[in-house]
């Protein structure tokens, strides 16, 4: 997930240049006033068409179908809470961790101390989201005396990303080993990422 938002983002950014407002579409209305540019319909109307595309794609092809006539009716959106939820507790996350993780809190019938209790808490969050990797969590730490660091990261690896996120969010440094190791990983580097963001950082790195 992290890799594939990596190579979406420097990509896009290389491309569209990092002043439009909208991360996933460039499809905006031409010539709009920059009083305007948030109430553009133009990206609701680009993510109505994809919606439909994907109703299309995904629920309307024979597979699915046949799925939804053997389930006879169990089949529904609720499944994805309902499979991160029960994998998160069967690795050992209490209800309410996983609560605390969804931020979920219940509409009626709920207990009164779910409307009081912080929903941010970073200890439960690592924890609960440790258990949510199924081969357990990973962790990049730089060599040290390394010539690769979050200087690298910010300047070669991923510097558009640098360039749009406020430093304090330090998406560099969560998407750039991702993105680093993907550039050099034979089998990633041929088959996803794009061949002129793998040759920029394989040059760099050469040069370092």
């Amino acid at each position: 997930m992290l890799l594939s938002l990596a190579i979406y983002l420097e990509i896009r950014f290389a491309t569209f240049g990092t002043d439009s407002k909208f991360l996933f579409t460039e499809e905006c209305s031409r010539d709009l006033p920059a009083e305007e540019e948030a109430d553009d319909p133009a990206p609701l109307a680009f993510l109505a068409s994809h919606s439909k595309q994907v109703t299309v794609k995904a629920f309307m092809c024979a597979r699915f179908i046949v799925l939804t006539a053997i389930m006879a009716g169990k089949v529904g959106m609720d499944s994805i809470r309902k499979c991160a939820s029960t994998f998160a507790k069967r690795k050992g996350s209490s209800q309410d961790d996983v609560d605390i993780r969804g931020h979920w809190k219940g509409d009626s019938g709920g207990r009164t101390s779910t409307w009081y209790i912080d929903p941010e808490q970073p200890i439960v969050d690592a924890q609960v989201c440790g258990n949510f990797c199924v081969d357990g969590p990973v962790k990049y730490k730089f060599k040290e005396g390394a010539q690769v660091g979050p200087a690298f990261l910010a300047q070669h690896v991923c510097p558009h990303i640098n360039a749009y996120f406020p430093a304090a969010s330090k998406m560099a440094e969560m998407l750039g080993p991702a993105l680093l190791w993907g550039c050099f990983d034979p089998v990633v580097s041929m088959g996803r990422v794009p061949a002129r963001l793998v040759k920029k950082v394989k040059d760099a790195y050469e040069d370092c």
